[in-house]
């Protein structure tokens, strides 16, 4: 007991320190817990570690199954399945067979093949909550893309414990894995609801019987010879249930804060000083993971028809090794069928991918402007936006993006006779635009040709509700009399915006729900009206920076 006490002790202390510089200097949190991780490893033992490393996976997979929603990614299968299948087959056969030539063996091959293919859920969905949470195109894909390739992982890593079975035996394990994962499926379905309104709201209770679901599947899991890893996945999917998911990962959000910093600084505390053999090994991993990898995920997206922003932000959310390579990886180890010089590539290409993962998310699309400028990645090779309208429209509005508030505001314009255009980039939601037989130009915001066929010359107002700071950027620079309200995504830049032409900025610290379409059809009912808006959202702007500021300081 003492022993344990001391490892977590090593463990906090050093992730308390270091995760300390990095708020300091604005870093993620990823590679400060691994640099904790780096500094306490003298002080825990190898078996420890790889015990602390496979509890912390394991509820991180638990919490990745309680976001599980199969329903929301229906829509997007067919594209995520089509090119994951694409991709695992091209990097799957390109890595295995250059594993060869580096001189390992097939079951070594195969297991530099797992890490150079497969990517890591427990941080691509993490560093993509924003986007998932706000259901744009490439969050949806990547959710989908990282579902997918986990069903994969599972897969293989049946296989891997099941080294030195027969046939017969894998079956039956592949068996009992899938029996584990559809009676998930039943009980989120048909069981969870129930009992889940039992609780009567207590969230300590629904966070006990969710604790309770792991512990059963997990212990279910060991009886039938699988890893808790598989148990944990199940568990996680069994209490997914909307609504009653969000409100558990809301109560636990300080245990999934707790077995990251394990799992993160364990991890980096497995790592030990390469030999050049195994260097050379990680590198070759880490050239499939950061460039090869994206870079076909990115085309093949391309080829599916979507843009190439679109297509290379989902590609960003996979450029890192899966933690499912790692259980590979360490499973491998404790059956010691694994050479040291692979197992330790392994650890640092998962270290070192998940680092760069952090700050390619940061800067993704800073990457693609850089990348496009240069021509790349050719945007104008995409296919040409296409427009359907009615009629040739003057002193009309147009809406970027038809979410929720899109759809609001264009409901809201078409009761007032409103003549209004609607630009989108989401296939789902152009497929919904045409069968509710609205105006639209099916293209990228970020396309000059996309703007001209929306008729920026002679539009009056252009409404975004886009998420993204560039989107909005990119609409201030348009050449256009029209006038522009746009997001920001914070206090600072929404000044920015408005002190560089916009009418309007959305924040959601300052705009009540109803405000945003009251304010458009002031607009066009009143030309004075402009001057009025513009100077009081720059006044609540101000307010609430300076009123932010205080208590950042506090």
């Amino acid at each position: 007991m003492a022993e344990l006490v001391f490892t977590l002790t090593y463990i906090f202390v050093a992730s308390a320190l270091t995760l300390l510089i990095a708020n300091r200097f604005d870093q993620p949190a990823i590679p400060a817990y691994i640099l904790a991780g780096i500094l306490a490893s003298p002080f825990i033992s190898e078996g420890e570690l790889i015990d602390f490393v496979q509890l912390g996976i394991a509820f991180l997979i638990f919490i990745f199954g309680v976001k599980f929603d199969p329903e929301k990614l229906k829509k997007v299968e067919y594209d995520s399945l089509t090119v994951n299948s694409l991709q695992i087959i091209l990097v799957g056969v390109l890595s295995f067979s250059f594993a060869a030539v580096l001189g390992l063996n097939h079951l070594h091959s195969f297991y530099f093949s797992v890490a150079a293919t497969l990517s890591s859920s427990l941080v691509g969905l993490e560093l993509i909550s924003k986007e998932k949470n706000l259901n744009v195109i490439h969050g949806r894909l990547a959710e989908s893309t990282h579902l997918i390739q986990d069903m994969i992982g599972i897969a293989a890593f049946v296989v891997i414990s099941s080294a030195g079975l027969g046939f017969t035996d894998i079956t039956i394990r592949f068996g009992y894995a899938a029996a584990l994962i559809m009676s998930a499926l039943f009980i989120r379905r048909y069981i969870f609801d129930f009992i889940a309104r039992q609780a009567k709201g207590s969230s300590e209770l629904l966070m006990l019987t969710s604790i309770s679901s792991l512990t059963i599947f997990i212990a279910v899991s060991e009886y039938l010879g699988l890893s808790m890893i598989i148990g944990a996945f199940a568990a996680g999917i069994a209490v997914a249930k909307f609504p009653h998911n969000l409100e558990i990962i809301d109560t636990m959000g300080s245990l999934k804060d707790f077995f990251s910093a394990i799992f993160f600084v364990t991890l980096g505390a497995l790592i030990s000083v390469p030999s050049g053999f195994t260097l050379m090994i990680t590198l070759s991993i880490l050239i499939f993971t950061l460039l090869i990898k994206p870079a076909l995920f990115t085309l093949s997206l391309i080829h599916q028809g979507y843009d190439s922003r679109t297509a290379f932000l989902t590609a960003t959310g996979i450029d890192q090794v899966s933690e499912f390579a790692l259980i590979i990886a360490i499973q491998a180890q404790i059956l010691n069928i694994i050479i040291e010089p692979v197992f330790q590539a392994i650890i640092l290409a998962t270290t070192i991918s998940m680092v760069t993962s952090t700050y390619t998310s940061v800067y993704k699309h800073r990457i693609f402007e850089t990348l496009d400028r240069y021509s790349i990645i050719e945007s104008e090779k995409q296919l040409m936006p296409e427009a359907e309208m009615d009629k040739q429209m003057k002193d009309h509005m147009i809406i970027l993006g038809f979410d929720t508030e899109g759809e609001i505001i264009s409901d809201t314009l078409e009761k007032e006779g409103i003549d209004h255009i609607i630009i989108e980039n989401d296939p789902e939601k152009v497929a919904e635009l045409r069968e509710k037989d609205k105006n639209y130009v099916y293209g990228n915001a970020l396309n000059t040709e996309t703007w001209k066929l929306a008729g920026k010359e002679d539009a009056k107002l252009i409404v975004s509700t886009a998420p993204f700071n560039e989107v909005s950027r990119s609409i201030l620079t348009l050449e256009t009399d029209a006038e522009k309200i746009l997001r920001a995504g914070n206090l600072e830049e929404a000044e920015r915006m408005i002190e560089n032409g916009a009418l309007y900025v959305i924040v959601p610290q300052i705009l009540t729900a109803g405000k945003l379409e009251e304010h458009i059809l002031r607009i066009q009912q009143d030309d004075e009206y402009v001057n009025e808006l513009r100077r009081k959202n720059l006044l609540e702007i101000r307010k609430e920076v300076e009123d932010y500021e205080p208590e950042e300081r506090s």
